[in-house]
């Protein structure tokens, strides 16, 4: 599983991301727009490589993936890949807007302003995605109960259990005859 998810998220990654301006044939990549920058330099510590394949291995692994705005000017100057476990996001309506609550100094707080959501896959609308990890769940555990039939097997050094029956009550000289021929 860590190798597929892993495979997953190094995948995604490695894709740059860009801005854009135009639409159509006339759309350009815009390389130093503080947005791009930002996008190819989340932060100091984080690379873009780091903070998008921390994002899908979120995704794959968890509902939800969060990345907490970092403001200063009033313009957003880094991006940090944060633990989907710190959150939770709730809808009062189906109509009414998310709301993401983190504890903050030992009380939920609204962040909403300060994170960006990216739910994970969902067969439905709504607040909350599935990871993939869920969405197979059973499925890994005939695999695991499968692994665990076979190391028993080959434990027992792969051999069935035999019983060997003859009709009557054989002498010590038939049994051990018996014997010699199966092991032949």
């Amino acid at each position: 599983v860590a190798c597929a998810v892993r495979l997953v998220a190094d995948t995604v990654g490695g894709m740059v991301v860009r801005t854009y301006n135009g639409d159509s044939m006339d759309r350009r990549p815009v390389l130093t727009d503080p947005v791009a920058e930002v996008f190819q330099y989340p932060a100091d510590d984080v690379t873009s490589v780091d903070l998008w394949s921390d994002v899908a291995t979120s995704l794959e692994l968890e509902k939800h993936a969060f990345i907490w705005k970092v403001k200063a000017g009033g313009r957003v100057v880094e991006l940090i890949p944060m633990d989907p476990g710190l959150f939770h996001v709730t809808r009062q309506k189906p109509t009414s807007p998310k709301v993401i609550r983190a504890r903050v100094n030992g009380e939920a707080t609204d962040v909403t302003k300060d994170v960006i959501h990216i739910r994970g896959w969902a067969a439905v609308p709504g607040v909350d995605g599935v990871s993939t990890i869920d969405l197979h769940r059973q499925t890994f555990h005939s695999a695991q109960a499968l692994d665990e039939y076979r190391g028993r097997y080959f434990d027992n050094d792969a051999a069935p259990g035999v019983v060997i029956e003859m009709p009557g009550r054989p002498t010590k000289d038939q049994r051990r005859d018996m014997l010699a021929s199966w092991v032949r």
